[in-house]
């Protein structure tokens, strides 16, 4: 709650945030007015960003903002009228109401990208290093005899030796000497390289869904009104970003805009949304991201 106090005619604070846009929480008010007679009434008048006025009858004092004041970014200008029977009685000067910009989704989204694919491009690269070393063994096994192993090496001969033309296959040749140790540790390295590009994919993952809540789920007889949904793209720690999808109908905009939807909680699987206005008598499509951290 804000409270807005006037020194004179000039309101204290001057200027107040009231949230950022597609806020569903309503902002209250509260004004310290000077004494408003019997036969009088107060009322808060709001000039919003795209032009638009509305105008609230303040209730000892107190008014609830619209829905639509924080339906985009920008500077509502606003003032109070105190009207009696011969009209306006008193007005304060001007007072600022500020609705901040939300970045688009797009640009938390590419936030979470960079890193989890810079970790992906470099785990990939180490198991191709290590994957063509295999290959390579692999290779050498497929012309060569184990001969023996001495002091902790595998020691390979080959079947078709030849000094004079095949000097990679020398048994004095290094590739040609493999310790147990080292084939130990390239086996796990190999392992190690394919978790973290599992990984790393993993973090990668966006997955995106439509999750349409009927009329008829919202459950309780009063405010916040409770539906649960299943949701392909929810699971228990993702980041769930949620909004009303694009193909939504003007009636189905004024719905939501009334019930002030929130998704409050996720599961492997689902979502819990409250109604935090009016019950919706319409189907509600909502466009769900869900982004793993």
């Amino acid at each position: 709650m804000i409270t807005i106090r006037f020194a004179g005619r000039k309101p204290v604070p001057l200027a107040s945030e009231i949230g950022m846009e597609t806020d569903q929480e309503a902002e209250k008010l509260r004004f310290l007015l000077p004494q408003v007679a019997d036969n009088q009434s107060a009322f808060l008048m709001l000039i919003l960003p795209d032009g638009s006025a509305d105008a609230l009858q303040l209730s000892e004092g107190m008014a609830t903002l619209p829905a639509r004041a924080t339906s985009q970014p920008g500077r509502i200008r606003a003032w109070v009228e105190i009207q009696g029977a011969g009209g306006v009685a008193w007005n304060s000067g001007l007072l600022y109401l500020d609705v901040g910009d939300v970045p688009p989704i797009s640009e938390e989204i590419e936030q979470q990208y960079p890193t989890a694919i810079q970790e992906a491009l470099a785990a990939a690269v180490q198991v191709e290093t290590y994957l063509r070393r295999v290959k390579k063994i692999a290779s050498q096994l497929g012309q060569a005899m184990l001969a023996s192993v001495v002091d902790d090496t595998l020691v390979f001969t080959a079947l078709n030796y030849d000094p004079e033309e095949e000097e990679e296959l020398d048994p004095d040749d290094e590739d040609a000497l493999i310790t147990v140790g080292q084939w130990e540790a390239m086996e796990d390295a190999v392992e190690a390289a394919q978790a973290a590009a599992d990984a790393a994919d993993a973090r990668a993952e966006t997955k995106s869904a439509i999750v349409t809540i009927a009329s008829t789920d919202w459950t309780g007889t009063e405010t916040p009104y409770t539906a649960v949904k299943s949701c392909t793209a929810a699971t228990a720690t993702n980041h769930i970003i949620a909004g009303l999808s694009g193909t939504a109908t003007s009636a189905q905009h004024s719905a939501a805009a009334e019930a002030r939807i929130l998704c409050t909680a996720q599961a492997a699987g689902s979502l819990t949304f409250k109604a935090f206005g009016a019950k919706p008598d319409v189907d509600i499509p909502v466009s769900i991201l869900g982004v793993n951290p």
